[in-house]
């Protein structure tokens, strides 16, 4: 009886060794189920990583505002014929992020803002005299952010000439002609006075502008004398009159 428990006893350990020794293909199946699962959860991770440092990277290049530059600055006289009629300045700018740019200006003079000379215009003002240095600031404006002012050097405003302001009386009466000839100087320069294909006789006063003309009967038929007014340094306007002298003088 002893001998057959013993071997009862032998197979039983066998048995439970080779259980616990043995593969289990359920568990095995479930580890690699596991190990799968933890791997596609960590390159999961990784992928929504990249995403957000990808979304982060586009949204920061999206945010960025490219400042607009000036590329030129002109400043032109406002008349092509008269300097006295003001000064406009011409701007160009560029925008990397194609913008539209609109402008401060700060108009100066001899290196003080003048006041209320903010737009494009500058407006001749009395003042102004020649010798003044004008300039201008400008500053771009994307709709988001300014750009650095940049300051055109600017221009010296030269001798301007004088300007005749006054006009003769049409009438040839009496046997006599005056004419008193008045002229201003945008620089307050004195102004002289001189004729040009007068008739004979007419005279004028160089410093006053007084013209005196005495014609008979001799003098019938039209002319066109010129009058010009200089100031020192040589510019000069000019006024052209038509004087008829009738057949019947008084």
């Amino acid at each position: 009886m002893n001998r057959v428990f013993f071997c009862f006893l032998s197979v039983c350990l066998i048995v439970v060794m080779s259980c616990s020794n043995g593969d289990n293909p359920t568990n095995k199946e479930s580890q690699k189920a596991s190990s799968k699962t933890t791997s596609k959860v960590r390159d999961v991770a990784k992928a929504d990583n990249k995403q957000e440092e990808s979304n982060e990277s586009t949204y920061t290049n999206k945010g960025i505002n490219n400042q607009p530059q000036i590329t030129s600055i002109k400043i032109i006289d406002a008349s092509d014929d008269d300097t006295t009629r003001g000064f406009k300045a011409i701007v160009e700018a560029k925008d990397l992020d194609e913008d539209e740019v609109s402008f401060r200006y700060q108009w100066k003079r001899n290196g003080e803002d003048i006041v209320g000379a903010v737009s494009e215009l500058l407006e001749w003002q009395e003042d102004f005299k020649k010798g003044d240095n004008i300039s201008i600031q400008v500053i771009p404006f994307d709709g988001k952010e300014e750009g650095v002012w940049k300051t055109e050097g600017g221009f010296t405003i030269p001798n301007s000439p004088p300007k005749i302001v006054s006009e003769p009386e049409a009438r040839m009466e009496g046997g006599k002609f005056i004419y008193t000839v008045k002229a201003d100087d945008p620089d307050g320069d004195s102004v002289e006075f001189t004729l040009k294909n007068a008739p004979k006789g007419m005279t004028i006063e160089p410093a006053t502008g007084v013209i005196t003309w005495e014609f008979g009967e001799n003098d019938v038929g039209e002319y066109k004398p010129e009058i010009i007014a200089s100031d020192p340094e040589g510019a000069e306007d000019l006024q052209i009159l038509t004087l008829t002298v009738p057949s019947e003088t008084p």
